[in-house]
């Protein structure tokens, strides 16, 4: 049998979770080939760039379909092509007469993507800009105005501050809706379909976001690695443009743009070292380092270093360089949050799609040089190019993007209860693969400090074993 989600072919065959791959499944990062192991016993999935051609016969053979590109163009000329590649996935999303909501963060991701509905669209859109209270909050809307002055056809600009809407994690428990995979989607859910709700009743059949811009657009350490080979003086540089502020030695850095060792190595090097917190990637990192949290049981810590081990033989990158490896790794991660946040629309009848992680669109992007698609010194250097000319030169000019600490730091205070309790429902905590003193220990809330990332993989894997116990029809 071959299906587009893995469990309904599991339901169809009546087949359980695999042990192995939920005890995988609630590390904090899953490394390649961790992130494509299936979840059920009997069920195997293929990586995004393969598919599977079906015969007259029936004979399914399996093809690759996609490869990395050459990264061989400049900034000026990527842009161009990068431009055109984002226009035509935003107009083949709002051609004809669909009613077409967008994202108008004010950011370099969701701005450009409205800009080119606007332009393209005969009846007008409808743009969405957020805002929130806290300091520095308010500087989206600002930035988000600064663009309107040149977008054509935006019939109506909602404005709302997120007050408005539920708290950070508040709701998580209420969202319903059964994914294939557990994704970040879950945790992001309630505001998400909030938004959806709104489109729902303004009879909106899409929705457009700015999702996958961070994740190609911006640059990894492991760039500065690769870059190493060729260009070891600006590799130096840039890692210590980098590496400066953050008080990391210059030993250190040379350590990391030296290392030789192949992936195969790294990944054994990882679950040697069992590291106990979750870092960000190093110069010498392929993509997301291994940590095994401290409130894994003994069992399953051996149950992962075990599955890890059995994965070394053979084991090939994504690709051979660092860098390469590192834009495909985190294109896919963005991918899988993408199909997650993208099936919370389908209770809403509404389309919520992610134009920046189409094909063409990251192709375009990875084609840019390295050196010239992000650097130290400014701030998504592609996108502005793509716009010069298009957007103001002012808004041009912006060079960050507010988060939302503070609110994460307060919706995990007041809801942290509910969270603990609905991993306690799915099952997790008694399962056998969390030590649940030290689970409820590690994940108290600090009224000061935002929640470690450890427990949003929980908390997504505890509802999506709870949404997949429904017998509701699972959505297509």
């Amino acid at each position: 049998m071959i299906s587009d989600r893995a469990d309904v072919l599991a339901e169809l065959a009546d087949l359980a979770f695999d042990e192995t791959a939920i005890a995988l499944r609630l590390l904090p990062a899953q490394p390649h080939p961790i992130d494509q192991i299936g979840l059920w016993s009997g069920v195997q999935s293929l990586p995004g760039d393969q598919a599977l051609l079906v015969g007259q016969d029936g004979e399914a053979r399996r093809i690759t379909w996609w490869n990395m590109p050459s990264e061989d163009v400049d900034l000026q000329n990527g842009a161009v092509a990068f431009r055109d590649a984002l226009e035509k996935a935003v107009t083949s999303r709002t051609a004809g007469n669909a009613e077409v909501v967008c994202d108008l963060s004010g950011g370099l991701d969701s701005t450009p993507i409205c800009y080119f509905a606007a332009a393209n669209s005969g009846s007008g859109i409808v743009a969405r800009t957020l805002f929130h209270p806290d300091p520095g909050g308010r500087e989206d809307l600002a930035w988000a105005k600064k663009a309107l002055t040149v977008m054509p056809n935006v019939r109506e600009h909602l404005v709302k501050s997120t007050d408005e809407f539920v708290d950070f994690y508040e709701g998580v428990d209420e969202v319903n809706v059964v994914l294939d995979e557990p994704t970040q989607a879950i945790t992001a859910g309630p505001r998400i379909m909030a938004l959806l709700s709104e489109d729902a009743q303004k009879n909106a059949a899409i929705h457009l976001n700015g999702l996958g811009g961070d994740h190609i657009l911006r640059g990894v350490a492991g760039w500065e690695h690769t870059l190493a080979r060729s260009h070891p003086l600006l590799a130096w540089r840039r890692s210590r443009s980098e590496h400066i502020p953050a008080g990391t030695s210059v030993m250190s850095t040379l350590r990391q743009l030296s290392d030789r060792r192949s992936y195969r190595a790294w990944l054994a090097d990882g679950i040697a070292k069992k590291a106990k917190s979750l870092r960000p990637p190093g110069v010498n990192d392929w993509s997301s380092p291994l940590a095994l949290p401290e409130w894994l049981s003994a069992d399953a810590r051996e149950t992962v270093v075990k599955a890890v081990r059995s994965l070394l033989s053979g084991l090939d990158p994504l690709h051979p360089t660092v860098a390469g490896h590192s834009d495909i790794y985190f294109a896919r991660d963005a991918a899988k949050l993408v199909r997650g946040t993208g099936q919370l629309g389908n209770p809403f009848g509404v389309a919520y799609e992610a134009p920046l992680l189409d094909d063409r669109v990251v192709e375009a992007a990875f084609r840019v040089r390295r050196t010239e698609r992000d650097t130290p010194l400014e701030w998504k250097p592609l996108m502005k190019s793509a716009m010069r000319g298009i957007l103001p030169k002012e808004y041009l000019m912006r060079t960050s993007k507010v988060g939302g600490g503070a609110q994460s730091v307060r919706g995990y205070l007041r809801h942290h209860d509910v969270l603990v309790g609905l991993v306690e429902e799915s099952g997790l905590l008694d399962g056998g693969l969390i030590d649940r003193t030290a689970f409820l220990n590690s994940t108290r809330p600090d009224r000061w400090e935002p929640p470690s990332p450890e427990i949003h993989n929980v908390v997504n894997l505890g509802k999506f074993i709870l949404n997949q116990r429904r017998t509701a029809p699972v959505a297509a």
